[in-house]
């Protein structure tokens, strides 16, 4: 499959149940100023078009593990291959076809958000939503079994790596936001600024937090297209870029 150009590239998110791709998907493309897809909504209403079901849980159920997946597909390769600046938030499951994770690799920059397997268990214990088993366990017991088949699938197919831990989703998308590469900022001036903004944040967040790591001029990673290379951009110079974007009062 020939790669698309990065700056052309949806970002999609991947992750375990309920480590936040949709929360976090939303928030990162309303900073953005671009569109956010939920794959869950988009096969949700397929199901009720085509089944008459009123979730994607029931569409599981009703299809069979097989179907879903081959729906899924479909719908990630739609998703990604429409003109636009986007946002998408994948299933869960979604990078075990080998063709989805070529898809991936191929036509998205893919963001793996990660968590402890304890906390996306509790917090899918607390979920009211109803999910589906994948595997014949209880839903809150297969996570385990889960993330040990998905983890090194997820590795795979990432750009970028986020551990989430106990962060909310702004500061996870913000933290999202300040690693891009740079061709993907590029957009309406609403999102250039709000990615400028997301990543202002995020580094002045770790240099009040740890200056003695971060130092006094700390740096971020930029990537180069094409070449996989990266550079150093210091504080000081974003703060630059900053202000001659904002005007005195940003700095």
């Amino acid at each position: 499959m020939s790669a698309a150009p990065l700056s052309s590239r949806p970002i999609a998110l991947v992750g375990l149940r309920c480590v936040g791709k949709t929360s976090v998907g939303r928030v990162l493309a309303q900073q953005l100023g671009v569109k956010f897809v939920d794959l869950d909504d988009v096969l949700g209403e397929e199901g009720a078009r085509t089944h008459g079901v009123a979730s994607v849980g029931e569409l599981l159920r009703v299809v069979g593990t097989d179907e879903f997946r081959r729906l899924e597909g479909a719908a990630l390769r739609s998703s990604l291959a429409k003109a636009g600046r986007r946002v998408v938030a994948t299933g869960g499951g979604a990078v075990e076809r080998d063709e989805n994770r070529e898809l991936l690799t191929a036509r998205s920059f893919c963001v793996w958000l990660r968590n402890e397997v304890g906390v996306l268990q509790r917090r899918l214990a607390a979920d009211p939503t109803t999910r589906p088993a994948l595997l014949g366990l209880d839903p809150v017991l297969e996570v385990t079994e889960l993330a040990r088949r998905r983890e090194p699938l997820y590795r795979a197919v990432a750009a970028l790596t986020i551990d989430c831990g106990a962060a909310s989703p702004s500061e996870i998308a913000a933290r999202i936001a300040a690693q891009l590469p740079p061709s993907l900022e590029v957009g309406s001036p609403r999102s250039t600024l709000a990615a400028l903004n997301a990543r202002w944040s995020s580094l002045a967040a770790r240099r009040a937090h740890n200056p003695e790591v971060v130092g006094s001029n700390p740096t971020r990673a930029t990537f180069h297209e094409g070449t996989g290379e990266k550079s150093r951009v210091p504080f000081s110079s974003l703060a630059k870029i900053r202000a001659r974007r904002l005007g005195p009062t940003a700095a």
